[in-house]
């Protein structure tokens, strides 16, 4: 067991040498899937050593909620190891419940929610996905995930030329991200007014994009950053003049898409795809700009519009600020899960609400 900032982490082995346990981590357990489908023969074990672990933690912790993520895996886990009379709050985040179909993953989906006493979802679509499943909303409560808004004190080392426009991406590099979209989207600008872009992230095409960069003859205006400290990542985000989410929602649904919602934090301008979840938060216009999936043209008009209009970019960068500080906070999202602990479990001991 380890600490981390007063939370005690209990982890668990699933394969030896330790180095054979890839199967979590990175971009989650279904992208390492896909990218290696051999990973697919750590599952068992992995579920295996997690409900014998969880099991005997509940055994011996007796604790008054289990709060698990995600109906598969740990959902499923919670489900087999929480007794009856012990509350059990599942938070699903999206591709569990919009992924995965099929007869009997849709049956094991269905038995794992029905036995959740409370259900929260980071969103409209994932909450209309379950909503699907379970036949009712009744037990649904909708919570984003917040963003930190802490980053006052931290650096990112990267300098940045005032004069120019900075646009960034943050995310898992692969085809569903779109990163393509926003490359062929600024090698439609002419070399003097093109935006410099720094891409923070790993993934299985980060070799396909740097080339596609390079082939686009745009490579000099691209900074590859690889992955970053995540409090750096929002320092950064702080101090650019736009973040672009250009996810390809017509071939992969984000269902909350976390970076748009720490960019409104951050008081940045945002860009983000229709068809997802920042549709949930921004509105065309007034806190962000929206675009069609899959659509260069309309990403290179959107990011002439916020170059263009700096003011109006600034004051969409306001509202949006001002909206995500009363409903994407860290701290709003923990008052919302603690309403839900307290309905389940009442606590002679205050609430975070009080």
């Amino acid at each position: 067991m380890e600490v981390l900032e007063g939370v005690a982490v209990h982890r668990f082995t699933y394969a030896v040498p330790a180095g054979l346990q890839a199967l979590c981590y990175g971009g989650g357990i279904l992208p390492n899937i896909r990218a290696n489908p051999l990973k697919v023969a750590l599952v068992p074990s992995f579920m295996g050593a997690a409900l014998s672990v969880s099991r005997r933690l509940v055994a011996r912790l007796k604790p008054d909620i289990v709060h698990a993520h995600w109906i598969v895996p740990m959902g499923l886990i919670g489900a087999a190891a929480v007794p009856r009379a012990t509350p059990f709050v599942l938070t699903v985040h999206g591709s569990d419940a919009l992924d995965l179909k099929g007869g009997m993953l849709s049956r094991l989906k269905k038995s794992v929610l029905k036995r959740a006493d409370a259900i929260t979802c980071n969103g409209s679509r994932t909450e209309a996905a379950v909503s699907a499943l379970t036949g009712s909303s009744n037990k649904i409560t909708r919570i984003p995930m917040g963003a930190s808004s802490l980053i006052a004190d931290v650096g990112h080392e990267l300098e940045l030329d005032p004069k120019r426009f900075h646009v960034l991406f943050a995310g898992r590099l692969f085809r569903g991200k779109g990163l393509d979209d926003l490359l062929d989207a600024l090698a439609g600008f002419e070399p003097a007014l093109r935006p410099r872009l720094l891409v923070v992230g790993t993934g299985p095409e980060a070799e396909s994009s740097k080339a596609k960069a390079i082939a686009l003859n745009i490579a000099t205006d691209v900074d590859f950053l690889g992955g970053i400290e995540h409090r750096r990542l929002l320092a950064l985000m702080a101090d650019v003049d736009a973040v672009v989410m250009p996810t390809r929602t017509n071939e992969w649904v984000e269902a909350q898409g976390l970076v748009a919602v720490e960019a409104m934090v951050a008081g940045t301008p945002v860009i983000a795809t229709t068809g997802g979840g920042a549709e949930d938060h921004i509105v065309h216009e007034v806190s962000g700009l929206l675009v069609p999936p899959a659509s260069p043209s309309a990403i290179a008009a959107a990011l002439r519009h916020l170059i263009a209009q700096p003011g109006r970019a600034r004051q969409m960068a306001a509202t949006a600020s001002e909206y995500a500080e009363t409903a994407l906070s860290w701290d709003s999202s923990a008052r919302a899960f603690d309403r839900v602990y307290r309905e389940l479990s009442p606590s002679p001991q205050g609430s975070l609400s009080e």
